[in-house]
C-alpha cells in the first residue's frame, strides 16, 4: 500500500521490546516525527519490564552470592547494562533528537540510582551496582550531548543534585561524586580501569553503533570531549567558590591535587584527544556556559588555566605510576603529548 506523501506511518509498539537495537529503531521513528503520545506509550511499555527483569536477575543470580574474582564485577555490570539497555537506548534517542519534549532525560538517571525493590537496606557485594549504571549512563549521555552539540544538556545532567552514600546530610551534584565519575567500586579498583571499561564498551555493546556510528574513534572522542568539559567546569567551580588559592603556583606538587573529575581521558591516543578538542570548541557560543553559569568570567578562567594544567602533571604521574604492569592501561608517557597540547587549549575556546 502506498501512503500519501503527507502521511507518516508510525511504528507499532510491541508488548515486549527485546533488545536495545529494537528499542532504538522504534524510539527513533517516534522522535523523528515528534509523536509525544507514542513516546510515552513506548516508555510505559519498556520501563516496568526492564526494571522488573533487573531486580529478578539480581535476586535470582546475585543475592547472597559472594564476589569470586575482580574480573567478575565488570561482567556483572555488563549483564545489568544488557538488561537495562532498551530503556537506555530510548533515553539516548531522546537526547539525539534534540527535540525539547524528548531530550531532557534527568528522570532516567534518577530511576537508575533509585531502583524500586533493590535491596539497599543491608550490605551485599552487589548493592551499589546502580551507581555503576549511573556512571555509564551519564557518561554516554554526556558524550552524545557533545557529539550533537548540546553542551548545555550535558551540563544540566552533571549538575543534578542527589544524595551521596558517603554524605547523606546534603544533596551533591553528580560531577562531584567520585563513585559516579570514575572511581566506581563495582567496575574496577581505580579510575584507570573504570575509564577502560567505559572506553572499550563500544566493542561490547553493539547497539552503541546506532547512536555513535560505526567508527569507535567517534565514540571515544565524544567521551573525551565530555570529560574534558567537566574538567573545565571544575576549574570554574573552584574559582566561583573563592578557593583560587588551590591554583597557586606554589602548590606543593609532591601531593597530587585532588581532582573531582579524573584525568584518565588524557590517556587516549593523541589523535582522539585533539579531535575531542575540536568537538568541544565546535560551537564557541555554548562552551562559555561551562563557566558563565557560575558567574566566572573568561578572563578569570584564562588567568587560572596554566596553573590548573600544571596540577595535572603530578596527578597523572601518580595515577599512572603502576600502569607499566597493566597492558591495557595508558601511562604518563601516553598522557604527556596531550598534557602539552592541553596547556594551550583554553586559548582556542
Amino acid at each position: 500500500m502506498e501512503y500519501p506523501k503527507t502521511f507518516i506511518q508510525l511504528p507499532d509498539i510491541p508488548d515486549e521490546v527485546e533488545s536495545a537495537s529494537q528499542a532504538y529503531e522504534i524510539a527513533f521513528s517516534i522522535a523523528r516525527v515528534g509523536d509525544g503520545l507514542g513516546w510515552r506509550q513506548l516508555v510505559k511499555k519498556i520501563r516496568p519490564n526492564v526494571f522488573e527483569s533487573l531486580v529478578q536477575w539480581w535476586q535470582n543470580e546475585l543475592e547472597g552470592r559472594k564476589q569470586e574474582s575482580k574480573e567478575q564485577i565488570p561482567q556483572v555490570v555488563d549483564k545489568a547494562i544488557e538488561i537495562i539497555s532498551p530503556l537506555m537506548a530510548v533515553a539516548l534517542v531522546g537526547v539525539e533528537s534534540g527535540r525539547e519534549q524528548f531530550r531532557n532525560q534527568k528522570s532516567f538517571l534518577d530511576d537508575l540510582l533509585n531502583i524500586t525493590r533493590w535491596n539497599a537496606a543491608r550490605y551485599t557485594t552487589w548493592v551499589n551496582i546502580p551507581n555503576a549504571l549511573g556512571y555509564v549512563y551519564h557518561s554516554l549521555h554526556g558524550g552524545l550531548c557533545l557529539n550533537t552539540n548540546q553542551i548545555d544538556l550535558a551540563l544540566n545532567l552533571a549538575r543534578v543534585k542527589i544524595s551521596d552514600k558517603y554524605n547523606t546530610k546534603e544533596r551533591i551534584q553528580i560531577w562531584k561524586i567520585h563513585d559516579l565519575v570514575g572511581w566506581v567500586d563495582y567496575i574496577g579498583p581505580d579510575c584507570i580501569e573504570c575509564w577502560e571499561y567505559l572506553a572499550n564498551a563500544f566493542e561490547r555493546w553493539k547497539w552503541l553503533q546506532l547512536i555513535f556510528g560505526n567508527d569507535p574513534k567517534e565514540y571515544r572522542t565524544s567521551l573525551v570531549a565530555y570529560y574534558m568539559a567537566l574538567n573545565i567546569h571544575e576549574l570554574a567551580a573552584i574559582i566561583a567558590s573563592g578557593q583560587q588559592e588551590k591554583l597557586n603556583k606554589n602548590y606543593d606538587t609532591s601531593f597530587p591535587f585532588d581532582f573531582n573529575i579524573p584525568l584518565t581521558f588524557m590517556s587516549e591516543h593523541q589523535d582522539i584527544y585533539q579531535r575531542a578538542v575540536f568537538l568541544l570548541r565546535r560551537n564557541p557560543d555554548t562552551v562559555p556556559e561551562l563557566w558563565t553559569r557560575l558567574g566566572v568570567t573568561h578572563e578569570q578562567m584564562e588567568n587560572s588555566w596554566r596553573n590548573w594544567v600544571s596540577l595535572y602533571e603530578s596527578w597523572l604521574k601518580n595515577v599512572y605510576r603502576a600502569s607499566a604492569d597493566k597492558a591495557s592501561a595508558g601511562s604518563w608517557q601516553t598522557c604527556y603529548p596531550n598534557f602539552l597540547y592541553h596547556q594551550d587549549v583554553f586559548e582556542t575556546l
